[in-house]
């Protein structure tokens, strides 16, 4: 079997994929993560899972790389990771009782030296309804998760599932940020044997 390398230096995917029993290695890609003029949100969760997973591929020939990314969605705006403790207050307040979109895209790509890459990718949407939060609740969740590298600026794997009033989606990992049945699905393809 060829080795896995997954193209992200997100400790929550590492963790995720680990939970699978697989053995791979991390290379963190240097993509530019930013909206083109006119992408939607699914277009540009795709775009970028693919060209972080294609970036590490094309240095590391003879492997499978697993890229991915995600976008969340309030009223038509991209929400990004918020960077800061300001930025993630700011973000959920303007989700505060709204239902948001999350676009999480994963792409794995085999790429031989002498062969084009092949590549199999899907997105998984999940809609999410955000309770009412309170301004002290937001100031609380964001003081006690730090939810600084998530974007949205919650964590729904831990502490943040409180903000959620209803999660309707295909894979609940997808929110987390690697949705692991397209995972399977995809390495399945490449006839990659799971434990």
């Amino acid at each position: 079997m060829l080795p896995l390398i997954l193209a992200s230096g997100s400790i929550y995917r590492a963790k995720q994929q680990k939970s699978l029993g697989l053995e791979f290695s991390v290379v963190n890609s240097s993509v530019e993560e930013s909206q083109l003029l006119g992408e939607s949100p699914k277009s540009m969760a795709l775009r970028l899972a693919q060209l972080k997973a294609l970036a590490v591929a094309t240095k590391n020939f003879n492997t499978l790389v697993i890229g991915a990314d995600q976008v969340v969605v309030v009223d038509g705006v991209v929400l990004r990771k918020p960077g800061n403790y300001d930025g993630a207050v700011a973000q959920l307040k303007t989700q505060s009782g709204r239902k948001i979109t999350f676009y999480t895209a994963c792409a794995i790509v085999s790429c031989t030296k002498n062969n084009r890459p092949v590549i199999q990718a899907e997105v998984i949407v999940a809609k999410v309804l955000i309770k009412e939060i309170a301004d002290h609740q937001i100031h609380r969740y964001v003081s006690r998760d730090e939810p600084f590298n998530c974007a949205g600026s919650f964590k729904v794997e831990s502490l943040g599932i409180a903000l959620c009033e209803t999660i309707c989606c295909e894979d609940h990992t997808s929110l987390i940020g690697l949705p692991l049945f397209s995972v399977i699905r995809m390495l399945e393809h490449f006839d990659y044997e799971l434990p």
